[in-house]
């Protein structure tokens, strides 16, 4: 696209975002009410518990000091009210008061305010008056004229960092299916808020994790690999991720799914070790819970637009948020993410990749029904289309090394490759293309009741993709790869969480889940080329191999799980989960020919096909499993002081067996791999410092593994699933804060992580040791133990991992400074399975930093973002060539970025 092209349709993609503004921004106008009451329901308990309720059901932002609050218990509150008046009765005789900053955040303090309750009450109506009837261009336009003026009564900017803060903020989760204090719950946990993921220019996932000790995502040719403590997943089609995902509570098992917008995020909640009792199966590694920003009480709105140059990304991110009538709140937003130009030159498509292009949509509802009951409804829809992939051959050997060579082909990292066919049977126009969508929809009612919550969710999502490949990573005509995935889940939770605060609270519930997953891949072989490189005895056809699975499953659950307050200072929480899930699958293999589909019936071709190249025996299985699993878990916390929390847990994980879509051998029992467990210990402690100013958590653990699922890469043409017998991973997680002024701020987090492979004699082998053990292929091979791993690691799981960065927000004048440094370390690891000593990538320290300068009533703001300052060359996948011994090419990660990014919020 032209220069003259991008702008008119970056221009044309605006206009449609701020006519969507201004017509919501209308009809938000026209029934917005001032001091909307709203409905409150808490119980009488600790200070600290009942402010952080109260923040999660008024929606609002507030800091105190957590100290303060120790030894004093708030009142019950229950009926409706506006927020100062339900503060106000909250914390009355509790000697802590509720002040309303100038910017919208609550802050509690010890002192008590001079202003009396009726002007304090009617300043907050008039402020909510002011608010929500002001148009929305007139708003914009006044914050936008009012950052040029400096009004007589403006605050100087000492003033203005005086009333910031010297304590930290108060991080709120739902690790466990509550509102919670970050530092009150038992887990080794890290929680990212929306607002660090857009300020940071955190595109996804495999950044994000950067970020986070003992976490990491690596992109494959396959889908996303999630690890956590060295435990990751397999890239078969046919398994779920060994990390749970959970968007507003519905699962994202699929490793797809990972790779879906990052959209208007609320929280991000990382949990580190088995989640099996709340969060089910699947969840033996951790999970990740993910909370998206929800409708807020007074009308907001943000448009953010930013641009990197050098590979001409342009991402726009937008929402509108507020009250619709006295009962409903509305969210809307979108966002949309174009890279016209990749870091990878293919010279021969005379192409730079990637190239993306991406969007997606979220609407949210949020409807009081009544004072007792309230509900959530969700729907999404994304949708992505990818040309080009940023492979790259660094490392050239075995015998095709003087060809390759020949034909250009480099062997270092240098954002150069050669990759592409020609023929009419293998040519896709680049060396990879693909295009998906995906919908979601979640309706969620939650019904109080004198004893506690009753909650029901609702849960559907689909989504399906086509990729092509050319999967020999070289520029001769050898090899095509076609696979798609079609999958649909519908789920229902419904479960009860009593009243908090009591000497005993605990949560119960049920979980169903139904899902039909389809998936397909067609591998086609230039025969007659194999025939002459390979020395075949016979003349080989041009060929395709297809493997298909047709896939069903059931699943069911019973959980429950209860704390008892044995003492003023220590807790203990138990629970179990029962869970049943049946399978039943279609699975084949079949070769034929790409030109007339006509089967291929020599024998003397199967025969050869299914030893030394494609591996495969045509074959067709009538699957079923049936498995059940219970998950237990028990952990005690004791409140060693009023700043410091220890804990200790024991739970058990589990992990579905399943079916191999890419089997290929004629025996079914090679078609099914079963069930993984885990047994995890692990040790902990939350402390805040300074009064409130610094806090630190530290996590030890150890896992135990009893038939690890492990993904093989089989020295040709596939991967296939099988149980490594045990494994064992520990180490130590290390996370902390520290508020050092009102306007400086660091944070930091360690993680190291020994994994070990108690007992894995068959593990999939490189493709050196199939070539010189004279094996005929790389099941003979693994079969033989050649390449046993027993006492060493796992791929993509480094020793160490580390990041600390550096907050600093100055005032000057009416507007405000803000810069951020990040430093994230990770050690080296293998890119692969077979732990090849060919493919490491070696230890990388990657720099990250943005500034922006805005005024400080937060109307706009303009930024500069930086990432992989040092531009770091590495990759987060590497792998053999197949058909080509002794080479090996990985995905290429992202060089140094620099962008410029404008926010304008109303």
């Amino acid at each position: 696209m032209g220069e003259e092209g991008e702008a008119s349709h970056l221009r044309h993609l605006l206009v449609q975002i701020i006519a969507l503004l201004i017509l919501f921004s209308s009809a938000v106008y026209a029934r917005a009410e001032p001091c909307i009451k709203i409905p409150f329901n808490i119980p009488r308990q600790s200070a600290d518990q009942a402010l952080i309720q109260f923040a999660e059901q008024a929606e609002l932002t507030f800091i105190f000091a957590f100290e303060a609050t120790q030894g004093k218990t708030a009142n019950a509150l229950r009926g409706e009210f506006s927020r100062r008046q339900a503060v106000t009765s909250l914390l009355d005789g509790t000697g802590l008061y509720p002040v309303f900053r100038v910017d919208g955040v609550l802050a509690v303090t010890t002192n008590k305010p001079v202003e009396n309750d009726d002007n304090s009450s009617q300043e907050e109506c008039d402020m909510a008056n002011n608010s929500n009837n002001t148009p929305l261009l007139t708003r914009l336009a006044a914050a936008i004229m009012a950052t040029f003026s400096v009004s007589a009564g403006a605050q100087s900017a000492d003033m203005q960092a005086a009333n910031r803060p010297t304590v930290l903020e108060e991080v709120i989760v739902t690790a466990q299916k509550r509102a919670q204090g970050l530092q009150d719950v038992p887990i080794s946990i890290s929680a990212f808020s929306g607002d660090k993921i857009k300020d940071a220019g955190i595109p996804d996932f495999e950044e994000l994790s950067s970020y986070i000790p003992n976490f990491s995502v690596s992109e494959n040719t396959i889908g996303d690999t999630i690890s956590i403590r060295g435990i990751n997943s397999d890239s078969q089609a046919g398994g779920e991720q060994s990390v749970g995902i959970y968007v507003d509570g519905i699962y994202r098992g699929r490793g797809v799914q990972s790779r879906f917008a990052f959209l208007d995020v609320g929280l991000i909640e990382v949990l580190r070790g088995p989640q099996g009792t709340l969060f089910g199966k699947n969840t033996i590694g951790g999970a990740l819970n993910i909370t998206s920003a929800k409708p807020t009480e007074e009308r907001e709105a943000s448009v953010a637009l930013m641009r990197e140059f050098e590979h001409k990304e342009t991402e726009l991110q937008a929402y509108i948020s507020g009250p619709i009538s006295d009962t409903v709140r509305g969210r809307i937003a979108v966002l949309k993410r174009e890279l016209e130009e990749g870091w990878v030159d293919n010279s021969y498509y005379k192409e730079s990749t990637p190239n993306n292009d991406e969007w997606a949509g979220r609407l949210a509802l949020d409807w009081d029904v009544n004072e007792v009951l309230s509900t959530n409804f969700r729907f999404e829809h994304s949708e992505f289309d990818i040309t080009g992939a940023p492979y790259e051959v660094f490392n050239i050997g075995g015998p095709s090394a003087d060809t390759l060579r020949a034909l250009g082909v480099e062997d270092n990292i240098d954002g150069k490759s050669k990759i592409g066919n020609s023929s009419p049977q293998l040519n896709i126009g680049s060396n990879h293309k693909m295009d998906g969508d995906s919908d979601e929809l979640m309706f969620r009612a939650d019904y109080a009741v004198n004893a506690g919550v009753w909650t029901a969710l609702f849960g559907y999502s689909n989504y399906q993709f086509v990729r092509d490949q050319d999967v020999d990573y070289n520029p001769l005509d050898v090899l095509r790869a076609r696979d798609s995935e079609e999958f649909e889940q519908k789920s229902v939770e419904l479960r009860f969480a009593s009243e908090a605060g009591g000497r005993f609270e605990y949560i119960s519930g049920l979980y169903w889940q139904q899902a039909d997953l389809e998936t397909g891949l067609d591998l086609t072989l230039n025969g007659p080329f194999a025939s002459a490189a390979l020395g075949a005895p016979i003349d080989l056809p041009w060929t395709t191999r297809r493997n298909y699975l047709d896939q069903q499953s059931d699943v069911f659950a019973i959980f429950a799980q209860g704390t008892w307050t044995l003492s003023d200072t220590v807790r203990l929480t138990a629970g179990l989960r029962y869970g049943k899930e049946e399978k039943d699958a279609t699975q084949l293999a079949s070769l034929f020919d790409p030109d007339t589909g006509a089967p291929i019936t020599d024998p003397d071709v199967l025969n050869f096909y299914s030893v030394a190249v494609l591996e495969a025996v045509p074959h067709e299985f009538a699957l079923d499993r049936t498995e059940e699993d219970v998950s237990p878990s028990l952990n005690v916390q004791w409140d060693a002081s009023e700043q410091s929390m220890l804990y200790a847990s024991v739970s058990k994980g589990f992990k579905g067996g399943g079916f191999n879509s890419i089997a290929l051998s004629a025996d079914a029992d090679e078609a099914e791999y079963e069930n993984e467990e885990a047994l995890a210990f692990e040790l902990g402690s939350k402390t805040r410092f300074l009064s409130g100013a610094a806090e630190i958590n530290v996590a030890l653990f150890q896992v135990n593994f009893d038939d690890l699922q492990t993904t093989q890469f089989t020295g040709s043409t596939s991967y296939i699933v099988t149980n490594a017998a045990s494994a064992t991973t520990r180490g130590i997680e290390i996370d902390g804060r520290w508020q050092l002024s009102p306007e400086f701020r660091v944070q930091g987090s360690l993680g190291y992580v020994d994994f070990e492979f108690e007992d894995y004699r068959t593990a999939g082998c490189t493709a050196a040791q199939v070539a010189d053990g004279g094996f005929a292929n790389g099941a003979a091979c693994s079969a033989a133990g050649a390449n046993d791993l027993s006492g060493r690691t796992n791929q993509d799981t480094p020793e160490f991992t580390g990041s600390i960065s550096a907050i600093h927000l100055h005032d000057f004048g009416v507007f405000e400074l803000n810069s951020q440094i990040d430093v994230n370390y990770s050690d080296e690891y293998y890119a692969a399975g077979d732990l090849d000593p060919n493919i490491i990538q070696d230890a990388f320290v990657k720099i990250n930093a943005s500034v922006s300068i805005g005024p400080n009533n937060g109307k706009w703001d303009l930024a500069l973002v930086g990432r992989n300052l040092t531009d770091e060359k590495t990759f987060s996948y590497a792998n053999d060539m197949p058909l080509f011994s002794g080479t090996h090419f990985g995905l290429v990660q992202r060089p140094r970025t620099v962008a410029i990014r404008g926010r304008v919020n109303f």
